[in-house]
C-alpha cells in the first residue's frame, strides 16, 4: 500500500519510454527506502533480483525485503551480505553476471511467434488426450503464463490435482527453438519455480519435500535432478542443495482456473503473464518441516 500511488506514476512515466526500449526498470527513493519499479508495475518482494544498476551490461543481485524495499549493509534473511548500495557481496567481492544487450532485442522478435505458439497452446487444450479435461471427474484444472526463459516466448504451465495425495498430473507446453516446435513435458508438481541458467524447478510436500529440476537442452525442457529433502535427519546433502535453489530463484507462477474466459484472457494477442515475485512459499515450508523433524527426533 505504501508504494501504489508511487508506482503508478512511475509506471505512466516508464510507458513513455518502452516505445525505444524494451525494459523500462528504475530505482525509486521514497521515505521507507528504496525499491525497484519493473517498468510494468510490479517489483520485487522478499526475493532477489539481478539488476544493471549502471546499465554498463554488468548486473549485480539485490535483496528486498517483503515490502518491497531494497536491504543494505546487512545480513539477508537466508543468510548472504548486502553492502551499503544493496548488491549482495561474497568474499569482500561485489557478485555480477553479464548482461546479454541482444536479450531485449530477441524479446521485441519473438513477439510474433508468441502470438502463434499462445494459439498452438489453446488448439492443444482442446485436442491433445493429454491435456483435454477428463470428462464425469470432479477434478479442477488451473495453469499459468509464464517466461521461464526468458526469451520473450510464453510457456503454458498446466496442473490438475488428484484424489488425495495420488495421481497429480502436471504438463509444461513450450517451444522448442531449435525444432521450431510446440511441444509438451510432464513435470507433475506445480508450483513452478524459476531459476536463472534456463533452468526451474517444482516440487510436492507430503512428509518431506519431492523436488526436481528441469533444464533447457537443445531446445527441450528435460528433468536433470531429483532431490528428496526433509523426510528423515539422514537427508542432510539434498537439503542444503534445496535451499540453496530456493535462494536464486527469481519467481514463480501464480496458477488461475482453467475456463473458457480465462483461457481467452491470457492466452489471446500477446498473452498475460501470471508470474509473480513472491517465492516465499517454498522457503516457508521448509520452516515448518525443520520444525516437525525437530520434534520427530527430539
Amino acid at each position: 500500500m505504501k508504494k501504489t500511488i508511487k508506482i503508478l506514476f512511475s509506471t505512466v512515466m516508464a510507458m513513455s519510454i518502452l516505445a525505444v526500449t524494451t525494459f523500462a526498470g528504475e530505482w525509486v527513493t521514497d521515505s521507507y527506502g528504496r525499491w525497484y519499479n519493473n517498468g510494468d508495475g510490479t517489483y520485487p518482494t522478499a526475493s532477489w533480483q539481478w539488476i544493471d544498476e549502471n546499465n554498463d551490461g554488468i548486473a549485480e543481485c539485490y535483496y528486498f525485503d517483503e515490502d518491497g524495499y531494497n536491504l543494505r549493509c546487512t545480513t539477508t534473511p537466508d543468510g548472504y551480505y548486502v553492502n551499503s548500495s544493496g548488491a549482495w557481496v561474497k568474499d569482500d567481492v561485489v557478485q555480477t553476471k553479464t548482461v546479454d544487450d541482444k536479450e531485449s532485442a530477441q524479446v521485441k522478435d519473438n513477439s510474433e511467434i508468441n502470438r502463434k505458439v499462445l494459439e498452438e497452446y489453446k488448439h492443444m487444450l482442446y485436442k491433445d488426450p493429454d491435456l483435454v479435461p477428463y470428462a464425469g471427474t470432479n477434478r479442477e484444472f488451473y495453469f499459468g503464463v509464464i517466461d521461464v526463459d526468458r526469451d520473450g516466448i510464453y510457456e503454458l504451465n498446466l496442473y490438475t490435482p488428484g484424489n488425495g495425495n495420488a495421481n497429480m498430473n502436471g504438463f509444461l507446453l513450450y517451444y522448442n527453438e531449435v525444432s521450431q516446435s510446440v511441444k509438451k513435458v510432464e513435470k507433475f508438481y506445480d508450483p513452478l519455480y524459476i531459476l536463472p541458467n534456463n533452468q526451474f524447478f517444482t516440487f510436492y510436500s507430503h512428509m518431506g519435500l519431492d523436488f526436481h529440476v528441469f533444464s533447457k537442452v537443445n531446445g527441450d525442457w528435460i528433468k536433470t535432478e531429483s532431490l528428496f529433502g526433509y523426510q528423515s535427519i539422514k537427508d542432510i546433502d539434498d537439503n542444503m542443495k534445496i535451499e540453496a535453489y530456493s535462494n536464486v530463484a527469481t519467481g514463480r507462477d501464480d496458477m488461475v482456473e482453467l475456463t473458457q474466459s480465462n483461457i481467452k484472457k491470457y492466452l489471446s494477442g500477446d498473452g498475460i503473464s501470471t508470474e509473480t515475485t513472491d517465492v516465499n512459499e517454498l522457503k516457508e515450508l521448509i520452516v515448518l518441516l525443520y520444525e516437525y523433524l525437530y520434534e520427530l527426533w527430539n
